[in-house]
């Protein structure tokens, strides 16, 4: 009922005059992930309606009220985007302006950017993909107190992980290199170690064995995003689609493949070659540049 103005409106007046409304928290959301080129209408209104028409009827029908507290749970996707999330960041990135707006007008708002929480509602710990570690409940609680008294209208509530080394070879994003540094050239002296390493391991090898060694690497880590499967399962011949690896699945296995190799591969990279041997054969062809 969130979205529904006038469902709101009439939660609030049936208040009772002796327990005044004296905070709001709005903690909705729905996710709805897909690439940009996959996005509709509809996609983009399921996740907005959430977060944008909730939040905005909130603060109309409270901004007369005296309250002492108006936060909204936005999350760090709209800080630094997250894969596939265009319009879950959009719709973060609308409530930190909110409070922005609310603080500028001289009405209490917090909207904290949260960051992922340990334990997601089905009992599993999400992957670390983007340098920013996981938040245990009771931090994240103390997080939410420290928010409540900082006179700031938005804030991050993340942990930041220098030591980031997922499977997908996920940096830091850029806005926070800053709070924790990583020098520029350390991050391309150990893509250009790696990119060496391996060009190095096929020289020795006939042209056959090269493409064999990265086929086989090609199906490792696409079984790795597919979970459901094993390498040994994989046909190198068989088009990525019929395997079911969908759009942000791709992306995945790209950034698995760019921090296994050190090549600087384009997001495009499954979809100009849709098959683990066709992907082998263009990363062969880059690497033999290097010999």
């Amino acid at each position: 009922m969130w979205p529904d103005r006038d469902a709101v409106a009439d939660l609030l007046a049936q208040l009772p005059e002796q327990y005044p409304l004296v905070g709001v928290i709005h903690a909705a959301g729905v996710l709805d992930d897909a690439v940009i080129t996959s996005l509709t209408p509809e996609r983009i209104d399921t996740v907005l309606r959430a977060k944008v028409d909730a939040a905005w009827n909130l603060h109309e029908l409270t901004r007369d009220r005296d309250l002492s507290a108006f936060v909204l749970f936005s999350s760090v996707a709209g800080i630094v985007g997250g894969p596939g999330q265009g319009n879950y960041a959009a719709a973060n990135t609308f409530l930190d302006a909110l409070a922005t707006h609310r603080h500028a007008i001289g009405l209490p708002a917090t909207s904290l950017a949260w960051g992922p929480w340990e334990q997601t509602s089905d009992g599993q710990i999400p992957t670390n993909r983007s340098g920013i570690a996981t938040t245990p409940p009771g931090q994240a609680l103390h997080f939410f107190d420290a928010a409540l008294v900082v006179d700031h209208p938005t804030l991050v509530a993340a942990r930041l992980d220098r030591e980031s080394s997922s499977d997908m070879g996920a940096e830091l994003p850029a806005l926070f290199t800053k709070l924790i540094p990583r020098p520029r050239r350390q991050v391309d002296a150990t893509a250009g170690a790696m990119r060496s390493m391996l060009a190095r391991r096929l020289r020795g090898l006939p042209l056959a064995d090269q493409h064999t060694t990265l086929t086989d690497l090609v199906r490792t880590h696409t079984a790795a995003v597919l979970t459901h499967l094993s390498a040994d399962d994989i046909d190198d011949q068989l088009d990525f689609r019929d395997m079911e690896l969908d759009s942000l699945g791709s992306i995945e296995l790209r950034n698995r493949l760019k921090s296994a190799t050190g090549s600087d591969l384009t997001p495009d990279l499954v979809l100009e070659h849709p098959s683990p041997s066709a992907v082998a054969e263009y990363l062969q062809s880059e690497l033999s540049a290097m010999n």
